[in-house]
């Protein structure tokens, strides 16, 4: 009855087609979770290759050029931090995918540096990011008593608001608060309080940030102005949008009058069609006796307010200004800037010993060819005196000037 080959058991077993058996990770971790784990164990190993080549020692550069999961490398970066650092710089690439949850991630790591004298963020036209991300940032930040140094470029980030600006105006009012003056104490005259730390150095760099209004650049203007120990002061406002006028830039333009030891001073307006003469009398009464003053760097772009009667205005600076050593002006598009303006401008630096560098950018005015090659003439002392007459379109993204 049965076949030679078979055997009871053989004869009677049903076929059965072999089943592809899904694989179960241990420990009942899903497929998700597995995924989400390579992930970030990947930004892990990306970071400590980062890490690893950091050649100064207490200072982590980061830059997230190349890396595709930005939100997953800020969580490993906010983790990892080192409680004894001492510089934070991290740069991300413009319109990348970022998101509040990697700013938030870095900012939970942000309250273990207690010795952080440095923080530097650069996330230009990063859609997604929100002012509940920047101000879970700067209130870390503002924990931190051995802060000196801020950096921040929010160019082109469409979310961003006036309660970004107010967090940083925050900011900026507490360590003015500390200030490095002595005061009496309250209880008695006669004992002085230690002074705090002095903050040194601030730049934003807002670029088209077109939701700021007159409120918050005036309470920001008011709480540089509180930082009377900046030593560089670098700020752009570029294109800003409708609810910017007159009045908000004015707070801009005189923050820093009471900042007797500014060295290097930088100022992008460009595009801001609400920016007069009467502006440049302020903002050159700010600039006045800054005896220490070394770089100054002014981007007047496409302010058609701008005209050669306000470029005269900057001969007290430029007499006070001890040991200028580079001048850089931007008047493209300025169609009320003319020969005689120009020729007085450099007239105020031509007998300025320690002056080295000067770049004029005077593309789109009514200063003639013919004017230029006695300009030249005149400044052929300096190591560099150059003149562009280049219409360039207004550059957005931040740009940060390194001084020498």
């Amino acid at each position: 009855m049965f076949g030679a080959a078979e055997t009871p058991a053989e004869a009677f077993a049903i076929p059965v087609e072999p089943v592809a058996v899904p694989f179960e990770p241990a420990f009942g971790v899903d497929r998700v979770d597995l995924e989400e784990r390579q992930l970030a164990d990947a930004a892990t190993a990306w970071l400590r290759g980062r890490i690893d080549r950091q050649r100064q020692d207490g200072v982590w550069r980061i830059s997230f050029q190349g890396f595709a999961q930005a939100d997953r490398g800020l969580q490993a970066l906010g983790a990892a931090l080192p409680g004894d650092l001492k510089a934070l710089e991290i740069e991300l690439p413009s319109a990348s995918s970022v998101s509040d949850v990697g700013l938030r991630s870095l900012a939970q790591g942000l309250d273990r540096l207690q010795c952080l004298t440095r923080f530097e963020l650069r996330c230009p036209m990063c859609e997604a990011i929100t002012d509940a991300a920047m101000k879970a940032i700067f209130r870390s930040l503002e924990a931190l008593s051995s802060l000196l140094e801020i950096c921040l470029d929010i160019s082109l980030c469409p979310q961003l608001t006036d309660e970004t600006l107010n967090a940083v105006a925050s900011l900026l009012a507490h360590f003015g608060s500390l200030e490095a003056n002595a005061r009496p104490s309250e209880d008695d005259e006669t004992t002085l309080v230690p002074p705090g730390p002095c903050f040194r150095s601030v730049e934003l760099v807002a670029h088209a940030c077109r939701n700021f209004t007159d409120k918050a650049l005036n309470r920001f203007g008011e709480a540089v102005a509180l930082l009377k120990g900046v030593s560089s002061l670098s700020l752009s406002f570029a294109e800003p949008g409708p609810s910017v006028t007159s009045l908000g830039l004015t707070a801009i333009l005189q923050c820093m009058e009471g900042m007797t030891g500014l060295e290097q001073f930088v100022l992008v307006l460009q595009g801001c069609t609400e920016l007069y003469e009467s502006g440049l009398v302020i903002l050159c009464a700010g600039l006045a006796e800054k005896t220490k003053l070394r770089h100054v760097v002014l981007n007047f772009h496409g302010c058609l307010g701008v005209t050669s009667a306000g470029l005269v205005m900057f001969s007290d600076v430029f007499k006070t200004a001890q040991d200028l050593f580079s001048v850089t002006l931007d008047v493209t598009s300025c169609d009320k800037v003319v020969d005689k303006g120009i020729e007085e401008f450099c007239t105020q630096l031509r007998h300025k010993k320690t002056l080295k560098r000067v770049l004029l950018r005077v593309g789109g005015t009514q200063v003639s060819q013919n004017a230029l090659p006695l300009l030249k003439k005149e400044m052929s002392s300096l190591e560099s005196f150059q003149v562009s007459t280049a219409i360039r379109t207004s550059a957005f993204t931040g740009v940060s000037v390194t001084f020498k």
